[in-house]
């Protein structure tokens, strides 16, 4: 998601903000860690201080008695009297200040016997002094006790400087690291935020750029955008304002629709429809479905300028905010009326042609070139075949052929092309076994986007064994045909030998023939002397019998 440079803007200083309150802790532990260290080595020398007080105050004390000693004044007295209740004091600041430490707290334990000790021996020399006079005292102090129990003071105390004098060692060199780790802290910390300042300014100065160019990019886009608008003649494209006034208006629309810009601007996209539909309330649902859904999209008729109707594919698309508040509505709309009457000349086609399918008396299927799964019959395969239209479109080609013609019709299959193909007689099993020869017509088309090819076969048993017959009858007549040929050479032959047989014999036969018909002629005209009647009805008999016979010899030669 595209974040806005306001958004930005405050993301970088929550950023800031939460970068510099991690940094602001760290400083303040940094700080912190810089004081107590501080306040620790500042301790550190308050226990030294007390320590030195303690050993003076002690000093005091002795140094105070031996003058009263010495001299028997008792204004001498007066340190001795102060410096008693002042090293009281320090031991209990002391006890304050080294409460935390175990160690301190025995030698202070020490300290405090030892300066007891060395008060009470003080007192005892100042009874002495002022009981028994400067010798007695003198031979006390000669004994060396108090200085004993001085040196036992100082031991004690020194002893306890060594020791902060190692804690003042670790935590002056604490306080050190603190102070520069507290300064390298607050180093970092302003340079990060100086590096955060610069990288949100570069950030800010980035986006600024970019959403600059983005605007002049879209300044551009936006006049492309109109132009492609206004030069795509084939679509009206204009928007709508919430109410559904037109409010925009592109040259395709003014083609189509008929209107001209200044026309049409702030009239309601109502008048695009019949009377009839924005008495339904078309146009006010179809807005509202678009409003709710996003867009609203269809198919549907149409009303011109001129009153004419146009077929239209109608997309109307909802115009909302980032906030989701209606802007207003674009509509693109495209004349579809001829498209449409293709569609229903198609469609008639199709059905023309389904039908054609259905009714055709021959068996015919569409099959899958890839798979040959059936992919549609007819009724009249289902008759000659006798499986169901089911039991059809679970089956492949293969099935309906004898295993021998698989190979082969696979081949076939692999190497067709588009077109129209006799594929030539081949044979086919029906479900009861039978099989039957069929003459193939195919055709090589896409199918439902699937390669298939339509196959019409035409049974062709019937007439394949009435061309066997036909055949067998044909070798037979060509057989008899040989053979009579054969005899019309014999019968020539034998018409040869009979004319030459008749002709000889005719001339035999006619010889005496013609001289048994001229002498008769010449016996019945009387040349050789008049005939009695007997004589002339003999002579009448031979004329008329070799007559008879020359007529019979004519027609039978």
């Amino acid at each position: 998601m595209e974040w806005s440079i306001h958004r930005k803007t405050a993301a970088g200083l929550a950023v800031i903000a939460l970068i510099l309150a991690v940094a602001a802790g760290l400083t303040y532990r940094s700080s912190r860690a810089f004081i107590q260290a501080s306040e620790w080595v500042s301790h550190t020398h308050e226990v030294l201080t007390e320590l030195e007080s303690t050993v003076s105050a002690v000093a005091d004390a002795q140094t105070a008695t031996r003058g009263y000693i010495i001299t028997g004044q008792e204004a001498l007295l007066e340190p001795y009297k102060a410096a008693a209740p002042a090293i009281r004091n320090h031991i209990e600041r002391l006890e304050s200040l080294t409460a935390d430490n175990p160690s301190q707290q025995r030698h202070l334990a020490d300290l405090r016997a030892a300066v007891t000790k060395k008060l009470e021996s003080l007192q005892l020399n100042i009874n002495l002094r002022s009981q028994q006079g400067f010798d007695a005292a003198r031979q006390r102090v000669a004994t060396g006790t108090g200085t004993l129990q001085m040196n036992e003071v100082r031991t004690i105390i020194s002893e306890m400087k060594r020791e902060e004098d190692s804690l003042l060692k670790r935590r002056d060199r604490d306080f050190r690291l603190s102070a520069e780790k507290t300064t390298l802290t607050f180093s970092a910390v302003v340079l990060l935020e100086f590096l955060l300042l610069a990288t949100v300014y570069y950030i800010l100065r980035t986006d600024i750029t970019r959403r600059k160019r983005t605007e002049e990019r879209l300044g551009a886009s936006e006049e492309r955008f109109r132009l492609l608008v206004d030069g795509a003649t084939d679509y009206a494209i204009f928007t709508l304002d919430p109410l559904g006034h037109v409010a925009s208006w592109n040259q395709g629309a003014e083609r189509i629709k008929g209107y001209k810009a200044h026309e049409i601007l702030g009239r309601h996209f109502s008048c695009f429809y019949s009377p009839d539909d924005v008495q339904s309330g078309k146009p006010a649902r179809e807005l509202r479905i678009a409003t709710d859904e996003g867009h609203y999209q269809e198919d549907g008729w149409r009303i011109r300028k001129d009153g004419s109707r146009f077929y239209a594919n109608v997309l109307i698309t909802a115009l909302k905010d980032k906030g989701g508040n209606l802007r207003g509505f674009s509509k693109i709309s495209r004349d579809i009326t001829r498209e449409r009457q293709a569609k229903e000349l198609l469609e008639e086609s199709e059905d023309r042609h389904r039908k054609l399918f259905d009714n055709n008396p021959h068996p015919t299927w569409v099959f899958d070139r890839e798979s040959l799964r059936f992919l549609a019959v007819n009724a009249a395969a289902v008759r000659k075949y006798g499986y169901s239209r089911d039991e059809f479109l679970a089956m492949t080609i293969k099935q309906i052929r004898p295993p021998e013609e698989i190979p082969a019709l696979i081949e076939r299959v692999g190497t067709l092309k588009d077109g129209y193909e006799n594929a030539g007689i081949w044979r086919h099993r029906c479900k009861d076994g039978t099989n039957i020869d069929v003459e193939i017509t195919s055709y090589a088309l896409t199918f439902a986007g699937r390669p298939a090819e339509v196959v019409v076969a035409a049974d062709v048993t019937q007439r394949k064994r009435a061309e066997e017959e036909k055949q067998k009858f044909a070798e037979t007549l060509a057989a008899t045909n040989q053979e009579l040929e054969i005899r019309n050479r014999q019968v020539e032959h034998a018409t040869q030998l009979k004319s030459k047989f008749l002709a000889s014999m005719s001339h035999e036969l006619r010889t005496p023939l013609n001289a048994i018909v001229g002498f008769s002629d010449l016996l019945g005209e009387g040349v050789p002397g008049e005939l009695n009647d007997k004589q002339k009805r003999f002579v009448n008999h031979i004329r008329q019998g070799s007559a008879h016979l020359l007529q019979l010899i004519n027609d039978i030669l």
